[in-house]
């Protein structure tokens, strides 16, 4: 009796061992495609000259970190090389019509649709949900008023421009502002 316990025990330890195994493999596989896919997007974007929010918009399935990873690692590139960003050739209209394609491509069958999200309207849920997403705004807001994240955006700031003569004229004219208070108050500064 006690070695039939043990055999089954050993069974069902192995058989639970075997299941993760393989279960984790698939997994780690596609996190690595799907990371390699948005760096790939984010580098051809850049490359392209398109902005980074330019290819968030057109790539809503990629993941925002690997297409951000993408395109810096591509930007900064570019600017080692002093390369200059490739303008697509192909007209808007040629681009319309091969994105009607492959969206008919994907109803009738060929390559499956863009995937749905879950539908997560549970009560329980919101609360949760609201929390992560307000935790990634102000980790990203955070981010990026760092000096890591300043200088991954390449923000100079406010630099002096001392050939700065004013707002032109016809701007002025459109807000009914003028500097002739301002010279009344200060002297002329130019």
């Amino acid at each position: 009796m006690q070695a039939r316990l043990s055999a089954a025990a050993l069974l069902a330890a192995l058989a639970a061992a075997g299941c993760n195994l393989f279960g984790n493999e698939v997994a780690e596989a596609a996190t690595a495609r799907r990371e390699a896919d948005g760096k790939a997007i984010g580098g051809a974007c850049r490359h392209a000259g398109r902005a980074i929010e330019d290819c968030y918009l057109l790539n809503r399935r990629a993941d925002k970190s690997a297409v951000y990873a993408g395109w810096r690692e591509m930007n900064d590139y570019m600017r080692e090389n002093k390369l200059e960003p490739v303008v697509p050739q192909l007209s808007a209209e040629t681009l319309a019509q091969a994105n009607d394609g492959e969206a008919r491509k994907g109803a009738r069958g060929g390559d499956p649709p863009a995937e749905k999200a879950p539908d997560r309207t549970d009560k329980a849920l919101k609360a949760q949900g609201e929390f992560f997403n307000r935790l990634r705004d102000l980790t990203g807001s955070a981010f990026f008023s760092s000096k890591m994240g300043v200088h991954d955006l390449g923000y100079m700031g406010n630099v002096p421009n001392p050939n700065w003569q004013g707002a032109p004229k016809a701007a002025l004219d459109e807000l009914g502002v003028s500097y002739a208070e301002w010279d009344k108050k200060y002297g002329n500064l130019k």
